[in-house]
């Protein structure tokens, strides 16, 4: 959260689509962790009701205003809200996530469930790409040499550095790409830096 480049650009695009929200008199609800966490504009400003979620079903309203003379914003209690679980009629388990039917029940809430786990499971996959790529990046060519010396057998073939073989290793170990060029540059290092690497 240190770094807010991100934030941003996904803040400009979120009040795009606030305004757009508002001017076609469509409701748009935005789940978030922290309402902080949004551009202050937005929720001062965008914002008409906060849901603070409690528990499963289970959540408080509070109305937002916003002062036309000073940089103040009101929050009033609304409503409460309790909803009865889906399906509680078909059964009676409060949650789905400790049921060992969970992965072949065909309840609606179970099938929710699912779909959820596998959501989460694909963005998760995808910020962790994105994080090695940036990671990767990141790593001055010495850092990534004094890794390449913990390796050496993945890519020394009959004494020589095998440059396709080097990229791979990377990849395959430690979870990040390198270009060709920074690959034989790689090379180039390690044969002066390390020429005992060879007798591997």
């Amino acid at each position: 959260m240190g770094k807010r480049d991100w934030y941003k650009t996904l803040n400009k695009a979120l009040v795009a689509t606030v305004e757009s929200m508002r001017f076609k008199i469509h409701p748009c609800y935005f789940p978030i962790i922290n309402k902080s966490l949004l551009d202050k504009t937005i929720r001062s400003h965008l914002i008409q009701f906060q849901v603070l979620v409690h528990g499963r079903g289970k959540a408080t309203v509070y109305r937002i205003r916003s002062s036309q003379f000073i940089d103040k914003v009101y929050h009033s209690y609304f409503c409460d809200l309790d909803y009865t679980m889906l399906d509680s009629d078909k059964c009676v388990r409060i949650s789905c996530l400790d049921c060992k039917q969970l992965l072949t029940c065909n309840l609606f809430r179970a099938r929710y469930e699912r779909k959820k786990a596998l959501v989460q499971d694909s963005r998760y996959a995808q910020a962790l790409a994105h994080a090695e790529r940036i990671e990767s990046k990141e790593l001055t060519t010495k850092q990534i040499e004094e890794l390449c010396l913990t390796i050496p057998e993945q890519f020394v073939v009959k004494g020589k550095i095998k440059v396709q073989k080097l990229i791979l290793a990377l990849e395959e170990v430690y979870g990040f790409a390198i270009s060709d060029v920074k690959a034989y540059k790689l090379r180039a290092r390690l044969l002066v830096h390390h020429p005992e690497i060879l007798d591997v």
